[in-house]
């Protein structure tokens, strides 16, 4: 049998959505083309307490599951490591024969992930999230936005270790803006 073990997890119209992987990620593989872990999600319907492999959804083109949420607009979205090494954020959905897909709807760059799966913040319609590259990133109603770069001393984006050490505040006005890297004067990183 397959051995998984589980990442992250969520609660969603009755179900609970695990984000799986089939081994530990190496980073010391070198080759993403020959990279040996599976991932997908394993869905669990909390009526019927079954679990078979028709409740698995594969998820083809992903090395890694840094986060499983609902977004404050009720969807169901993953943020990935896609094969290629940038982070993307992929979208519960169906594709063409009916089958369940996670479809990508942003490529956000390599780091912009969240370093721990509860490194994510909800604030009324909003989901706000200090990716391990150093910028935060907000989602509002299905647009992601990169509304600041937290300036530290040093490389953010070490990618073997990917540590972050420090952290930040963010107290959000309501108000952001889609340019890269500006913040409404009532916005503050501390």
């Amino acid at each position: 049998p397959d051995y998984f073990h589980i990442v992250d997890a969520t609660d969603y119209r009755s179900r609970i959505y695990m984000a799986v992987h089939q081994n530990f990620t190496d980073e010391s593989v070198s080759n993403l083309e020959t990279y040996p872990a599976k991932c997908g999600i394993y869905v669990w319907n909390r009526i019927s307490t079954q679990l078979s492999n028709a409740d698995f959804i594969d998820l083809p083109g992903v090395r890694e599951i840094k986060k499983i949420y609902v977004s404050p607009d009720q969807v169901l979205k993953l943020i990935v490591i896609s094969d290629n090494g940038l982070t993307e954020v992929r979208e519960f959905g169906y594709n063409d024969s009916g089958g369940v897909v996670f479809r990508p709807i942003a490529v956000l760059g390599q780091g912009a992930h969240p370093q721990f799966p509860d490194g994510m913040t909800y604030a009324g319609d909003k989901a706000t999230w200090l990716g391990n590259d150093g910028r935060l990133y907000c989602e509002k109603a299905g647009v992601i936005t990169q509304i600041y770069q937290v300036d530290t001393p040093g490389n953010t984006t070490d990618t073997l270790a990917n540590n972050i050490l420090s952290g930040a505040i963010f107290y959000g006005s309501g108000i952001e803006t889609s340019e890269i890297g500006r913040a409404s004067c009532r916005e503050r990183v501390l």
